[in-house]
């Protein structure tokens, strides 16, 4: 994870927010206990896999342009 798992834990720790960090494919290296709970996939679930594999809609919603903006070294922010 390119995130370390130390910072991955203690980001998850202090704040209430969605937190998942992903590799330069898209494939998901962190999942935290927010995304879990309103996501209803546990982290088990989620590590692993690609993000557009468990949300084939982010795609067709056109969400996928912040991903592209934050792997091209962007700050990309979504609520």
């Amino acid at each position: 994870m390119g995130l370390s798992r130390v910072l991955f834990g203690q980001l998850d720790a202090i704040g209430d927010w969605g937190l998942l960090a992903t590799d330069a494919d898209l494939t998901v290296t962190g999942w935290n206990r927010w995304l879990a709970v309103r996501s209803g996939v546990p982290a088990e679930a989620a590590v692993g896999r690609r993000l557009y594999d468990l949300f084939p809609d982010l795609e067709a919603r056109g969400l996928d342009r912040y991903y592209r903006q934050a792997l091209g070294g962007q700050t990309a922010i979504l609520s």
